[in-house]
């Protein structure tokens, strides 16, 4: 069995998970299917659907992690061995790997529009007036989407190369801590204007 990478501390395993499940699908598809499906029975369905699926299966996939120490395939060939079951177990840890690749192709051109979004934003700011024509000019270039996407793949890459501790779990607490500073900003400057608009 080759040598296995662990995570540094419990706060890299947690940050990880939550940028895991706090994904783009939760930011930008989320949103609006909760308001095109029932909105408030839309999110008890939701929630039910975590409690009863999600959050087991995660759970299996953390002890099978633990227990076999290593990839997805191999690690269930390690349970499944000790358990005297079939190794053909390993083809759902392939069938994993295979979903994660599927997921990045379309994640992927979504991570190349958000970045597109970030620079042309610190270029010219906001306007929620213009944000459907931003789009589609984004949509009618091809190049841009392309030279974003292949930024997004290598940026990946370079993280995933540099393993858990020096690579996932550095960019997993980079981002999260970036997101709370800037809530924590946007909640002063929101304040800010309140206390500016009473003063007035």
């Amino acid at each position: 069995m080759r040598n296995s990478e662990f995570w540094s501390g419990r706060a890299g395993f947690i940050f990880a998970n939550i940028a895991s499940a706090l994904g783009l699908g939760s930011i930008w598809k989320f949103p609006f299917e909760v308001g095109t499906n029932g909105g408030a029975g839309f999110v008890l369905f939701y929630l039910i659907g975590l409690a009863t699926i999600v959050f087991p299966l995660m759970l299996a996939e953390f002890a099978i992690g633990r227990r076999g120490k290593s990839d997805a395939a191999l690690s269930i060939t390690v349970v499944a061995r000790e358990a005297r079951a079939s190794t053909n177990w390993r083809w759902v840890g392939v069938l994993g790997v295979v979903t994660g690749f599927l997921i990045l192709s379309f994640y992927s051109v979504i991570g190349g529009w958000a970045l597109a979004y970030v620079v042309e934003t610190a270029q010219v700011g906001i306007d929620g007036a213009v944000a459907q024509a931003r789009f589609d000019d984004l949509l009618a270039s091809p190049a841009r989407m392309t030279a974003f996407h292949a930024v997004f793949m290598v940026m990946t890459a370079l993280i995933v190369a540099r393993g858990i501790a020096g690579g996932i779990e550095q960019a997993s607490k980079f981002c999260s801590q970036s997101t709370s500073q800037s809530s924590m900003h946007a909640s002063r400057s929101k304040h800010s204007d309140s206390a500016s608009f009473l003063l007035v």
